[in-house]
């Protein structure tokens, strides 16, 4: 049962007290030293305080009392909210990238237009909640009359942040940017998604049964073993999502977007190859580029097919066969490419920005930078950011000046490959095989997995 949190009754209303940065940073140093465990430390409590547009950034607020506070428009960027109480507080506007709010309860609060992007919230409670003030008389009267208000995140912006385990049941997240987001094991269950948008995000095994997910963008999210149950997808976008173990049976997927089978068959495929090695032969004068976004070849054997500059946006490729193919500069960007087989392809400068290759083969393969023609010593770099390559084979690969950028190669085997003055800032290398690995002039600020 989720009771209400009491505050001492001020009068009629909950008035708020204002504080002013020079009070703020007071008791700041004050509650800091607490958490420290210094001499003449002391817990902040800002329950009902006006903070509206202070200063927060980078101190350590963890465990301190903002209950119905007003924080409109706050900085708190970088701060450390750890097991802090935001119950029904006035998070609007406030700008909190890469805050640290693990365990935090933000029960009944409002995040409308929020700014939270990298912010760790693991364990956070986000569900629905209700203030109310204890009269002379002893009894409860709630700040808002209507009764439990749900958590709302309507137009926040929580790109990359960590939401694992976090419950967020009853929330409104209308509109939310929440891109690459990692929502595994999320509580989401009767949460108003409507048109958010979760394109590569990480629900697995996320609870979202009775969630409304009307046009919800989830391209290249990864929804495997997903708790879906009377959820409404109608018109959401599933393109390169990866749903194994999903249970649709009781779930409206009406209009939703998910990828088609080639135009024709194999015969339409056929032609459309044979048009596009035409236009790539004829520098664009004969033939046509060939457009293979949003379909499904899953498990085709093409092959040393011409494939140069064609776009395959948000394709399903599942276990295809690209053995030596010719695919410079082609758009791979969200697909569900999961052991692929491209051994020896010619992929310089293609993109494959969240792209899944997890278990795919690129042994020997170019992933080198292109010359752009007619641009003197000008060379376009391979697109790999935020790429999934969790146990590929990458061996031998020419991966130079390549984007690797918050890049998945946990356990990929990248023995021998060629990483020169590539950017593999944020990226995740983690068990990775790097013996003979070239990393001359490559970026690797932040990589986790680096010995």
């Amino acid at each position: 049962m989720n009771h209400p949190s009491v505050v001492p009754s001020t009068g009629q209303d909950a008035r708020l007290r204002s504080i002013t940065q020079q009070e703020l940073n007071e008791i700041i140093l004050s509650h800091e030293a607490y958490v420290e465990r210094r001499p003449n430390g002391m817990r902040a409590n800002l329950k009902l305080c006006d903070l509206s547009h202070l200063n927060f950034e980078n101190h350590n607020m963890s465990g301190a009392d903002f209950t119905g506070a007003r924080l409109f428009g706050a900085r708190m960027v970088g701060v450390k909210l750890v097991g802090a109480v935001l119950y029904a507080a006035d998070l609007r506007m406030t700008n909190l990238d890469r805050a640290d709010m693990q365990k935090a309860d933000l029960r009944g609060c409002c995040l409308r237009g929020a700014q939270m992007n990298k912010a760790m919230l693991m364990n956070a409670d986000i569900r629905d909640g209700t203030l109310a003030t204890q009269a002379n008389d002893g009894e409860l009267h709630a700040v808002v009359p209507q009764g439990p208000v749900g958590a709302e995140l309507t137009c926040a912006v929580l790109r990359g942040a960590d939401l694992s385990l976090a419950k967020i049941s009853n929330g409104f997240i209308l509109q939310t940017d929440m891109t690459d987001a990692v929502m595994r094991g999320c509580r989401l269950n009767n949460a108003n998604l409507t048109k958010a948008v979760l394109v590569g995000a990480d629900l697995r095994d996320a609870v979202m049964d009775h969630a409304n997910l009307t046009g919800a963008q989830m391209s290249g999210a990864i929804l495997s073993g997903a708790v879906l149950d009377g959820a409404n997808l109608s018109s959401a976008v599933l393109l390169g999502a990866i749903l194994e173990n999903v249970d649709f049976s009781h779930t409206n997927i009406s209009d939703a977007v998910t990828a088609q089978v080639v135009s024709g068959g194999v015969s339409g495929l056929a032609q459309m190859l044979s048009q596009h090695a035409k236009w790539v032969e004829s520098g664009g004068k004969e033939g046509r580029r060939a457009n293979l976004a949003s379909v499904d070849m899953s498990d085709m054997k093409l092959g040393a097919v011409n494939l140069s500059a064609a776009v395959l946006h948000a394709a399903t490729l599942r276990g295809i066969d690209l053995e030596q193919a010719a695919m410079a500069m082609a758009d791979f960007a969200l697909c569900d490419m999961r052991f692929s087989k491209l051994v020896k392809a010619d992929l310089r400068g293609a993109s494959f920005e969240r792209t899944n290759l997890s278990h795919a083969n690129l042994r020997d393969a170019n992933l080198g930078a292109m010359p752009i023609r007619g641009a003197a010593c000008q060379m376009w770099p391979t697109n790999m950011h935020r790429v999934k390559l969790e146990k590929a084979c990458l061996a031998g690969c020419d991966l130079t000046q390549a984007r690797l950028t918050e890049a998945c190669l946990m356990d990929a085997d990248l023995s021998g490959s060629n990483l020169a003055n590539a950017d593999l800032s944020g990226a995740d290398l983690t068990g990775a095989n790097l013996q003979g690995c070239n990393l001359s002039g490559a970026r690797l600020k932040d990589v986790k997995g680096l010995s």
